[in-house]
């Protein structure tokens, strides 16, 4: 299954507009690592901000390691709203 990374400089809807994107397992050894649990050397880009809302919030962050492997985190969606783990206080 062939992975094609998109630039998070590209809008939503131009995503939207591609073909059917298809993806392959994100399996350990592509994985981007944090050898010693700090972020030094990782390489973090955001792409692009607010989506829904008229914030400045990232709608999604593409992390690359010292080796270039990379994967793209998304905020967690639930029903299309993006949401939080709401703690007991």
């Amino acid at each position: 299954m062939p992975v094609e990374r998109l630039s998070p400089k590209l809008s939503m809807s131009s995503r939207m507009n591609r073909k059917k994107q298809q993806f392959g397992e994100l399996t350990p050894d592509r994985r981007p690592q944090d050898r010693h649990g700090d972020g030094i050397g990782q390489r973090f880009e955001t792409g692009e901000h607010g989506g829904d809302y008229p914030d400045n919030m990232p709608e999604a962050i593409t992390v690359t390691d010292t080796q270039g492997r990379w994967a793209v985190y998304v905020p967690l969606r639930v029903n299309g709203k993006i949401v939080v783990l709401q703690t007991a206080r």
